[in-house]
């Protein structure tokens, strides 16, 4: 692999180092969480009513991921730059 391929450190939300993280991993969980943060706004004060299966089921809609990697990248990591 070329290290062009890779970020070197990143941390996420838990304080814990993500060494050798593909770039392209970095981008699919920004991706989750925008689409989270527009569920979120277009919900308003609805978002704590509704289920986490229904936000999921919509990222899950736009990006094709399952419900149990939408619920690690959104509770596990932070959207980087």
């Amino acid at each position: 692999m070329k290290s062009e391929e890779f970020i070197n450190i990143k941390l996420d939300i838990m304080g814990r180092n993500r060494i050798n993280q593909r770039v392209s991993t970095t981008i699919r969980d920004n991706e989750v969480h925008k689409i989270y943060n527009e569920v979120k706004a277009e919900l308003g004060g609805l978002i704590f009513e509704v289920r986490r299966e229904y936000i999921y089921k919509r990222i899950s809609d736009k990006t094709g991921l399952c419900t149990k990697c939408i619920a690690y990248i959104l509770n596990h990591t932070s959207a980087m730059a």
